[in-house]
């Protein structure tokens, strides 16, 4: 499990995420949710990421069951 958020650099220097040990993956291309014309308008944004669970990778790799998909293994096919 992960917790992702933003922060604007040119505002902050995201010390309390670096104290956290945040894994920084990147930045934001700098597009508002509401740039349809692709303009670059806002400040670029970075991201950084907190595993809030010690295995988190094992979790998010983990296969989900699911009823439906164990009876097409099992049966071939679904009747609804």
């Amino acid at each position: 499990m992960l917790l992702e958020t933003l922060w604007d650099a040119t505002r902050f220097h995201g010390t309390c995420y670096r104290a956290a040990n945040s894994i920084h993956i990147g930045q934001t291309e700098g597009r508002g949710r509401l740039d349809v014309h692709q303009q670059f308008a806002l400040p670029a944004k970075h991201i950084p990421l907190k595993p809030i669970h010690p295995c988190w990778r094992s979790i998010l790799l983990r296969r989900i069951s699911h009823p439906q998909s164990d009876r097409i293994q099992r049966y071939g096919t679904v009747n609804t």
